[in-house]
């Protein structure tokens, strides 16, 4: 649920549209996304609070001159606007859902914001420094990228993992359950 209609909520919008898991649908009310979480019918509802984009702005704004104030690049600031109150992004997890998927699904939004954080920043102070769109001071581009390689030679030979491993040797261990009672019987 969207109630902050920013820039900030387009960017997680468009994010989570990327990945094929979610679908977005939009809610008109918090108690109906939760009521529908709460029956089952979907996983998860994210609810972004009002004017996240507008105070996110705001303190990156305030922390930007702030700063370029104790290095003596701008003049301080006599009048100290109050700080935006921290915002609180509420998930509702369906109650049947794994922890794995809900501590997943908290580190990828934490990331999406601290890489929207960090794009404001870096544009706030170029506003600062004088520079326009088309002069990038700033690369906002991530520096560290992760790249998923499988292992995949005939040379070796392959180990299952714990759930190959695993699963014929329960259902040998149920077969040993299930014969020994009938055995017991036959005899």
């Amino acid at each position: 649920m969207d109630l902050d209609k920013g820039a900030v909520s387009e960017q997680i919008k468009t994010t989570l549209t990327k990945v094929d898991y979610f679908k977005i649908i939009p809610e008109p009310a918090e108690n109906n996304a939760m009521d529908l979480v709460q029956k089952g019918k979907n996983q998860l509802a994210i609810v972004l609070p009002e004017n996240l984009s507008r105070d996110l702005h705001l303190k990156i704004q305030e922390n930007v001159s702030g700063i370029l104030a104790k290095f003596g690049v701008e003049e301080e600031i006599e009048e100290q606007t109050t700080m935006a109150k921290n915002k609180e992004i509420r998930l509702y997890f369906d109650p049947a859902t794994q922890e794995s998927f809900k501590s997943a699904v908290r580190n990828n939004i934490d990331k999406m914001i601290a890489q929207i954080e960090s794009e404001s920043i870096y544009k706030a102070f170029q506003e600062e420094l004088g520079g326009d769109d088309s002069d990038v001071l700033f690369d906002t581009e991530s520096f560290i990228t992760f790249k998923e390689i499988i292992p995949n030679s005939s040379e070796k030979e392959l180990i299952p993992n714990s759930t190959q491993h695993n699963i014929p040797a329960w259902t040998l261990f149920a077969i040993f359950f299930i014969i020994l009672p009938l055995s017991i019987n036959m005899v």
